[in-house]
């Protein structure tokens, strides 16, 4: 009994000195997190924090130049970014190095078109929203929720207005 008493107090205690959860729940509010965007490509600063996004929506796109299925769905994206410009901020985020996103981005036609936000060399982002496969989208109203989580082929402009319509028909 005493070792059962011993064995409760020890875990009790071992819990209350675990570190602060960083995760994110599916639909939770990313400013809460106070997150930071590094090593940014294609953008004109270099780290943008999340929350200066609020007031547009955000799609966050999980993915890699290694991934056929994550450079199929970049043209569309792109065209949702140019669609609306002052409404959609897209950023794709990846773990690839700085060096080959570079590369890509110079020399690879799909590259050349993309014209958002690249996150290279992530690890933070992948640990907080811990996609299960590549592409992996993440869409963000304009008060920093998580509306919802899909993958690129539902990304299409409906799936979009339907997500933040009521963000867009005022236009803000």
């Amino acid at each position: 009994m005493k070792r059962l008493v011993l064995c409760f107090i020890l875990l009790k205690t071992s819990f209350g000195f675990a570190q602060k959860d960083t995760s994110l729940d599916v639909f939770g509010n990313v400013d809460r997190l106070d997150l930071k965007l590094t090593n940014l490509l294609n953008s004109k600063v270099s780290t943008l924090k999340v929350n200066s996004l609020k007031g547009k929506a955000v799609i966050f796109d999980f993915g890699s130049i290694n991934c056929r299925g994550c450079l199929k769905y970049l043209p569309d994206l792109e065209a949702l970014q140019e669609r609306y410009p002052h409404q959609l901020q897209v950023i794709w985020i990846t773990n690839d190095s700085k060096v080959q996103l570079e590369a890509f981005l110079d020399s690879n036609i799909l590259g050349k078109a993309v014209n958002f936000p690249v996150m290279c060399q992530d690890t933070l982002f992948y640990g907080i929203f811990k996609p299960v496969a590549i592409p992996e989208l993440y869409w963000i109203d304009t008060y920093g929720n998580i509306m919802a989580k899909t993958w690129p082929n539902l990304g299409s402009d409906t799936t979009m207005l339907k997500i933040v319509y009521s963000h867009f028909r005022n236009g803000s």
